[in-house]
């Protein structure tokens, strides 16, 4: 369930006991009904039982929401190994979830860095990484359970800003990209996979957000409940060997700044920065390819036992 003093009590320690009830009372009350507590937990009520995906697919359902994507792109995404996925972060919780869908179409071992906000929801800690960005204890935790996820081969994916975007004069964009990402792909010889997220928060958001950030940041609940209906577009990348990022003379934020780059050229269906490679076809379906060689017609048979079928073409046939 999600509980929003105690969220602020890890946040900032000791912040209740050092100020008087007659300031953090109203304001414990302003925060519960602008984070949606009680809507928020009565949903979770009432699905106690589901747990990550599934979870995640109600929750959808929920806001009505939907995301496309072409089946090119998925071809872009690794069936296994380890990947660091690289995105931007338009939304806030929605894309983070809506991305995880997407990407378990394709494999399940997914683990995302969140705040935490989102980490505080039990039922979904089975895909998070919960990572402060202020730093601190709970982050080097973090930095290890990212690396373990990367030496299981699993696929995991962050967020380099940090923060969700804000609008600049060349529309919405992230904001400054943290190196941390680059680190873990180091560290792990993990590969990078891009993938650019295609919505936008309301004017309201980036109007107080261009007067004052935090007020702004109290508003990305609100902002969740207004995406109703809404649908999200991915645009995922080609894969880029740890190998290629290693760019010779050039300093680690300038590399940041590269990738960030490659992946806003990719949103608009342009060459990217970095040389890249494509993933290894994804495995067909047992059970998908059984089913086609069911409809085939048995022309005769080889010596060692083995049917030879005559099969007719059809349009998304395996």
């Amino acid at each position: 369930m999600l509980n929003v003093e105690q969220v602020l009590i890890n946040r900032f320690p000791g912040f209740f006991e050092k100020q008087p009830s007659l300031l953090t009372k109203p304001m414990l009350k302003a925060l519960r009904l602008l984070f949606r507590e009680r809507e928020i937990n009565r949903f979770l009520q009432e699905h106690h039982a589901l747990r990550g995906l599934e979870l995640i697919e109600k929750v959808l359902e929920y806001f009505d929401m939907d995301y496309l994507v072409s089946n090119k792109d998925l071809e872009n995404i690794p069936s296994s190994g380890r990947v660091i996925v690289v995105a931007n972060h338009p939304l806030g919780a929605l894309d983070a979830l809506s991305l995880i869908l997407m990407i378990s179409r394709v494999r399940r071992d997914i683990r995302v860095v969140a705040n935490d906000l989102l980490s505080s929801i039990e039922p979904l800690k089975e895909l998070l990484l919960p990572v402060d960005n202020l730093g601190g204890g709970s982050s080097r935790r973090g930095v290890k359970q990212i690396h373990a996820a990367l030496q299981r081969e699993e696929l995991v994916i962050i967020f380099p800003a940090g923060e969700v975007s804000r609008l600049r004069p060349n529309g919405v964009r992230d904001v400054r990209w943290k190196s941390g990402f680059m680190q873990f792909a180091r560290r792990t010889g993990s590969p990078l996979l891009p993938i650019y997220i295609d919505a936008r928060n309301s004017p309201l958001f980036y109007g107080v957000s261009m007067l004052y950030k935090p007020i702004a940041a109290l508003l990305l609940v609100q902002e969740m409940f207004m995406q109703r209906s809404n649908t999200i577009a991915f645009r995922v990348g080609e894969l880029i060997p740890f190998t290629h990022l290693n760019v010779e003379g050039i300093r680690l934020k300038a590399r940041v700044k590269m990738v960030r780059k490659h992946l806003y050229r990719i949103s608009q269906r342009k060459p990217g920065v970095f040389t890249t490679e494509k993933s290894i076809a994804h495995p067909e379906s047992r059970q998908a390819l059984k089913k086609e060689l069911s409809k085939g017609e048995v022309l005769g048979q080889t010596r060692d036992g083995k049917q030879i079928l005559l099969m007719d073409w059809e349009p998304g046939s395996v």
